[in-house]
């Protein structure tokens, strides 16, 4: 399947639902598939017999569209799954955002309500960060949505003396963060920082340009000797199916070498939880290095995650919330000095695959079939790039 020949074509456009979702496929598949070279020190590539099964496991649906499934997937996860049976379970990144991810989620839906500003409202009864100020576009407006004088959004944050500034819509990977300081930076960084004609500072943000201030959190002891210089979270995938929201995988992610931010496309890495909240044995990085302790020395092997079954537990309640947007979320927790799980962040789309499978195996486990049966079956972006699949 050529997928730039069916980027150009015009028909594909943002008028409704089924044109906005199908381009949105297209665009993943081309994407993810690029991704790949990251971890190209890392593979094992798959024998023929392995590849055999692969293809014959999805063939059922596939049948001759096999050009959908990026085989080159299954090298990175064969460097990682030891039972050579449940290879054939990993779905391919490229394919789980253009068709599974999309499937569970409504993109127009989402895109409007993934708005950090909206937080407070969404989660009045959740223990969160204290918003300190918000802007929105060139208004200021405080805690409460109340419009305020840049002169008192100055104020504000020099009595927090430290701050930290999130682009509230659009950003990812931890690029939509930065820190100020008031005895350090000057006001005119935390002017830059929330200018909105300097929203380069934050990827994901030229467009919106709406930001949130928050305090600094102060993180538990157990997760601050792992990595201090980070707030390092507990990120929960959860799925809402046949009348239940389940989770599916947590993993723990942690900044290295002094960063600030505890995402892998920023330099952090990622191991898997246990089910009783036990770190496992190997950490992951975004080039699927391995790590079994930290940089800065910890090993990770049976170390408790605090407050963990009460993350978990958290996230498959708040899911229920925007099950009419999105059925797979996945949610980041931090945990406060007392154990208190403090939610940080919901992902109602774009929920990290490859660390969830090269830490946990296939994301699915045992419902993987049919799973997939689901969406071959319902998804009709899936059934429309076969038919441009089909004309080529």
């Amino acid at each position: 399947m050529n997928v730039k020949n069916i980027i150009s074509m015009d028909e594909l456009s943002y008028v409704s639902r089924q044109s906005f979702t199908e381009k949105i496929a297209i665009q993943r598949l081309a994407t993810y598939d690029t991704l790949l070279q990251q971890k190209r020190d890392n593979l094992a590539p798959i024998s023929e017999a392995q590849a055999k099964e692969i293809k014959d496991f999805w063939s059922k649906k596939l049948m001759w569209h096999d050009g959908l499934l990026n085989m080159k997937y299954y090298n990175v996860y064969n460097a990682v799954e030891q039972d050579r049976s449940k290879l054939k379970l990993y779905i391919p990144d490229s394919f789980f955002y253009a068709f599974i991810d999309e499937y569970f989620t409504n993109p127009q839906r989402s895109t409007a309500l993934d708005d950090k500003n909206m937080y407070d409202m969404y989660f009045p009864n959740v223990k969160r960060p204290k918003t300190i100020a918000r802007k929105v576009d060139d208004v200021y407006l405080n805690e409460n949505y109340e419009p305020i004088s840049v002169e008192d959004f100055i104020k504000t944050c020099k009595e927090h003396k430290e701050v930290i500034v999130k682009s509230a819509i659009g950003s990812w990977g931890g690029h939509g963060v930065k820190f100020w300081d008031a005895e350090k930076d000057s006001v005119e960084t935390l002017l830059n920082y929330v200018y909105t004609q300097n929203a380069e500072y934050f990827r994901g943000s030229s467009v919106y340009k709406q930001y949130i201030v928050q305090e600094v959190f102060k993180q538990h002891k157990d997760l601050a000797d792992i990595n201090p210089s980070s707030v390092n979270t507990i990120r929960v995938m959860t799925l809402f199916r046949n009348g239940k929201v389940k989770a599916l995988s947590s993993v723990l992610r942690m900044g290295v070498d002094g960063s600030r931010v505890d995402n892998c496309s920023s330099g952090g890495i990622v191991c898997g939880i246990t089910e009783d909240g036990h770190l496992k044995e190997v950490a992951y990085d975004g080039a699927a290095n391995r790590f079994y302790r930290h940089p800065q020395g910890v090993e990770f092997k049976g170390r408790i995650v605090p407050a963990y079954a009460e993350c978990v537990a958290l996230a498959e309640k708040l899911a229920y919330r925007f099950y009419g947007a999105s059925r797979l979320i996945s949610w980041d927790f931090a945990v406060a000095e007392d154990g208190t799980p403090t939610l940080i962040e919901m992902n109602i789309s774009f929920g990290e695959l490859d660390f969830h499978q090269l830490c946990n195996g296939p994301i699915f486990g045992d419902d993987t079939k049919d799973i997939i049966d689901e969406v071959f079956d319902h998804s009709h972006t899936l059934k429309e790039i076969i038919k441009l699949y089909d004309k080529e």
